[in-house]
């Protein structure tokens, strides 16, 4: 387990879904509508989930997720795939406070494919996706269920 996480996670991709994080933690864990400048949330080659990264000028939409245990943040990390590199970064809430998050981003060297719809991930794929998360969760050997 990495155990360098901040207080708050900033998440972007299959964990800004409800669903998924449900079907992962078994709970639904304090939610809030962020954004981290200077960077991107983009497609990845042959996947159905995407990559932060780092491009100035941009912005990423995504949640705060607060309130994770580190027995959580353990489950998470062996989610995440090992390609992603665990960062910190400054989230900026709707409220406008300034939260710093762990986030999982992908390294300058790997390639990435265009943007990334959250939309069209919701419509298309999150029902299966999710389901996949809960098989993935209940038979994952390294998983920590209790």
């Amino acid at each position: 387990m990495r155990n360098d996480h901040e207080a708050a996670a900033f998440v972007y991709g299959t964990l800004r879904f409800p669903e998924v994080l449900v079907a992962l933690l078994a709970r639904r864990p304090e939610f809030e509508p962020a954004t981290v400048a200077d960077h991107r949330v983009v497609g990845l080659p042959r996947v159905n989930y995407p990559g932060l990264v780092e491009v100035r000028g941009e912005e990423a939409s995504g949640f705060v997720v607060r309130g994770l245990s580190p027995h959580e943040w353990s489950i998470i990390d062996l989610y995440e795939d090992e390609f992603y590199e665990l960062a910190t970064v400054e989230a900026a809430t709707e409220a406008g406070e300034a939260v710093q998050c762990s986030v999982y981003r992908l390294p300058p060297s790997m390639s990435w494919d265009g943007d990334w719809s959250p939309e069209a991930f919701e419509a298309d794929e999150l029902a299966t996706f999710a389901a996949w998360v809960s098989v993935w969760r209940a038979t994952e050997p390294t998983s920590p269920l209790t």
